[in-house]
């Protein structure tokens, strides 16, 4: 099968932090159609720090699940690339992921997601669109049917939410795959009077010496300082978070300075 174009940018944008993704999970919610199961919604968050992933769910209508990556033995393309041609691999089987009326699943490619830009950080999104849902999710059936389950919720939406697949805007299947961050700036950064701390976080199965971090000082609304700290001038520890180093960086600072940082892996911010 010859790779599509935006699973061939998606793999080129996230090569250099691959090896952080160790504990990438899949979410889904499913319909129940004919004996089978019908992908509604899923998502494979692209992660580096270790979660506890939700129960699966059980209903007359609809089935939600959530694993790990690693335990359909597929890598990223391989799994992306079977959810193209038309099913979602899980450790149980397979789900349908039904083709739209040109009897296609259209991609898009967002390299640098708005949620991540209002965070300040980069966030690439490769979205795969299947067919209409219409006949698999009625109101108010499916808030019915979810509270009547052995573990009930409130709304169809509270169930997508519970498994982070998001709203449920439109009419049809969606598989989605997110980068999520796997660098940056720590929290615990701060001054202290004419002191400064400054701190960067990645996944630890990320090279050090390919991570730096950039600041600028302000004092009197000017910049009066900016450099950059390289990996191997860092004082690396591990963190309290699963899965993340923290490299630490100690500098003097006029007195009630600003200090902006950026967190840099392999010349990218």
């Amino acid at each position: 099968m010859a790779i599509n174009q935006h699973l061939e940018a998606f793999l080129h944008a996230t090569a250099t932090l691959a090896p952080a993704y160790a504990e990438s999970d899949v979410r889904y919610v499913a319909a129940r159609v004919d004996g089978g199961l019908r992908l509604l919604k899923g998502f494979l968050y692209l992660r580096n720090t270790p979660l506890d992933l939700p129960p699966r769910f059980d209903s007359h209508r609809f089935v939600g699940g959530a694993f790990k990556l690693e335990k359909v033995g597929l890598d990223l393309k391989g799994f992306v690339q079977q959810i193209m041609e038309g099913s979602l691999p899980t450790p149980e089987g397979q789900i349908l992921m039904p083709a739209n009326e040109q009897g296609l699943r259209p991609t898009t490619l967002t390299p640098f997601h708005a949620a991540g830009l209002h965070n300040q950080s980069r966030l690439a999104l490769l979205s795969i669109q299947g067919g209409t849902l219409r006949e698999f999710v009625r109101y108010p059936e499916a808030d019915w049917d979810v509270m009547a389950s052995e573990t009930p919720f409130s709304s169809f939406q509270e169930l997508l939410s519970f498994y982070e697949l998001g709203y449920f805007m439109d009419d049809r299947c969606v598989f989605e795959v997110a980068a999520l961050q796997a660098v940056a700036v720590d929290k615990l950064s701060g001054i202290n009077g004419t002191g400064a701390e400054l701190a960067i976080l990645i996944g630890d199965k990320l090279d050090t010496e390919k991570a730096s971090l950039g600041y600028r000082i302000l004092s009197n609304g000017e910049v009066v300082n900016r450099g950059r700290v390289i990996g191997k001038e860092l004082n690396w520890s591990e963190s309290e978070i699963p899965g993340v180093l923290r490299g630490r960086y100690q500098t003097t600072v006029p007195s009630a300075a600003v200090v902006q940082c950026f967190a840099n892996y392999a010349e990218e911010t």
